[in-house]
């Protein structure tokens, strides 16, 4: 078979973009969740063979999503330049990703502490795999893909509030007025309350504590068609026992 110089500079361009668009699969994104209960700042490494990218945050911090090639990769995280959490885990191409840090810090924080109970490298098992961990710092990478309709949105909420009762979030479209409220489940320590399908609209959140009237917190959010809304609940470092509500939305 006799390829001529044309068609040898077109199968040239094929390969170049089969290569490139080869490239482009090979990537995911992911962001950063700052709710570790402490006033420094927080240090969030990721490192594999193919990157490595830190991020800094504090408290209650919600990065952007930044790119990163998919790989296996190192996740330490560091408070005044010291290690107190190092784990292992496998990015898939083509995911979207957050990766929280939470807990409380103590007076001498050890690298990878944790109760007898506890093994904190299944930070990507099942629900039911969490345990409060003594409330000592841990890692949890969630899943961010929006899987909801056209018309429709996504919401789920994490509770991070250390030493607390279960939590319940009930919420009600603004334009409706309480008339319209739905329940939005409950909610341990630690523990994530599955998606919901929600319409869009502009909503008004309730935090209760389980079984209790008495309102601990309301908020507003805007809810968008085609995103997967995350409402992290966490202490309010302005407020003894105060609580807020940090909103992370994907597609």
């Amino acid at each position: 078979m006799i390829i001529n110089r044309t068609n040898f500079l077109g199968l040239l361009i094929l390969v170049f973009f089969f290569g490139c668009d080869q490239r482009k699969d090979d990537t995911l994104q992911i962001r950063f969740g700052q709710f570790l209960d402490t006033s420094e700042r927080v240090s969030i490494a990721l490192k594999s063979d193919k990157a490595e990218k830190i991020q800094t945050l504090s408290y209650s911090d919600l990065s952007e999503y930044i790119t990163l090639p998919s790989s296996n990769y190192t996740v330490t995280v560091s408070v005044k330049s010291k290690p107190i959490l190092k784990k292992k885990i496998g990015l898939a191409r083509g995911a979207k990703f957050t990766l929280i840090v939470y807990g409380k810090l103590s007076d001498e924080p050890k690298l990878n502490a944790e109760t007898t109970n506890t093994k904190l490298h299944r930070i990507v098992s099942g629900e039911e795999a969490k345990t409060d961990n003594g409330f000592l710092p841990q890692l949890r990478l969630l899943d961010d893909q929006y899987e909801g309709g056209q018309n429709s949105a996504e919401l789920r909420w994490v509770n991070l509030v250390p030493y607390e009762v279960p939590l319940s979030i009930t919420g009600f479209d603004r334009a409706e007025g309480e008339k319209s409220s739905s329940d939005f489940g409950t909610a341990n320590y630690a523990k994530i309350h599955a998606a919901q399908i929600i319409s869009p609209a502009d909503y008004t959140f309730i935090l209760r504590s389980k079984n209790s009237p008495l309102e601990r917190l309301q908020t507003n959010v805007q809810i968008n068609a085609k995103k997967l809304h995350t409402l992290f609940v966490v202490p309010d470092a302005r407020e003894r026992e105060g609580l807020k509500i940090v909103v992370g939305q994907s597609n």
